[in-house]
């Protein structure tokens, strides 16, 4: 396995959100006038790949100083996984 970490120092997350941070629509913030947007799906999405692969996303708070997230890949995953093309919604029609 591969071990890589991203160092977010952004809004702490409390540690009674730290269980559901990586589920779909979820954020640190939940009130409606919120100050910073997004839809709650980037962690859900990433960690879905993540284990797609074959490895583990987590996170380590950082009192006062954020968060780091974690993730592993296996440094041989199976080529068997299958891959759906990436269309280029600017040439599509072409």
């Amino acid at each position: 396995m591969v071990e890589f970490f991203i160092k977010f120092t952004g809004v702490e997350i409390p540690k009674e959100l730290q269980c559901v941070i990586f589920d779909r629509f979820r954020q640190v913030e939940t009130s409606y006038a919120r100050r910073f947007g997004g839809a709650g799906l980037g962690l859900a999405i990433t960690k879905h790949l993540v284990e797609v692969i074959g490895g583990k996303l987590w996170l380590e708070p950082q009192p006062q100083h954020g968060s780091t997230f974690f993730f592993t890949l296996p440094a041989d995953f199976d080529s068997d996984i299958k891959t759906l093309p990436i269309k280029n919604s600017c040439n599509a029609d072409k």
